[in-house]
C-alpha cells in the first residue's frame, strides 16, 4: 500500500496522504528497528555466554530503540550511569531484557496519570559497591498501591491499563 502511495506525484497528494505516509514509514522503521534489537537480544540469550561489560552503552542502545515512541509522548529520558562502571560477569541478553523491561514498564507509568509540573521522566542509575552491581529505572509515575506491591511477583499479574511501546504487557517480567 505504501508503494502505492508513493507512486502519486508528490504535487497531487493531499495533506492526509502525506501524513499517512510519513506515520506508515515511521512505523516501518520502528518494526525494524525493534525486530533488529530483538533478534540480537535473543541471539545473545541462546548463546548464554556472561562478560563484563560498560551498561552505559547498553542504556543508550535501549533508550535509542525507543526514542520515537518517548519524542511523541513527551518522555524525558535521562541516562545517568558514569561511563566507568562495568558490570560483573553477565549475560548482555539477559542484562538488556531486564533493563527493557523496567524502561517500558516505567514509561507506562509516566503515560497513566496526568503530567507533573516536571513533565514525564525516566533516568537510568547504576553503581557498583564491593559486592553488587545495582541499577536503577525511576520514573515520576504515580507509583504503586500497597496490595501492588505485594503482588507484583505474582505471575500474569499487571498494574497497568496503558498499552506500552511493546503492547499491552503479560505481567510475567517480574516473575521471570
Amino acid at each position: 500500500m505504501l508503494d502505492e502511495w508513493k507512486e502519486t506525484p508528490p504535487d497531487e497528494r493531499t495533506e492526509l496522504l502525506e501524513n499517512n505516509i510519513e506515520i506508515t514509514e515511521r512505523a516501518i522503521e520502528d518494526f525494524e528497528n525493534h525486530l533488529q534489537y530483538s533478534n540480537a537480544l535473543f541471539e545473545q540469550l541462546a548463546k548464554g555466554e556472561t562478560q563484563e561489560f560498560k551498561p552505559k552503552y547498553q542504556i543508550d542502545l535501549i533508550i535509542e530503540q525507543f526514542e520515537t515512541y518517548t519524542t511523541r509522548r513527551h518522555i524525558e529520558v535521562d541516562n545517568r550511569v558514569p561511563e566507568e562502571i562495568e558490570t560483573p560477569p553477565v549475560n548482555l541478553g539477559l542484562y538488556s531484557g531486564v533493563l527493557t523491561n523496567l524502561y517500558t514498564n516505567a514509561m507506562k507509568a509516566v503515560l497513566e496519570e496526568d503530567v507533573s509540573s516536571d513533565g514525564r521522566q525516566v533516568v537510568f542509575e547504576a553503581e557498583n559497591t564491593a559486592n553488587t552491581h545495582k541499577f536503577r529505572v525511576l520514573d515520576n509515575g504515580s507509583g504503586l498501591t500497597e496490595e501492588e506491591k505485594e503482588r507484583m511477583f505474582d505471575p500474569l499479574y499487571s498494574t497497568t491499563d496503558v498499552e506500552g511501546p511493546t503492547g499491552p504487557g503479560m505481567g510475567l517480567g517480574m516473575y521471570i
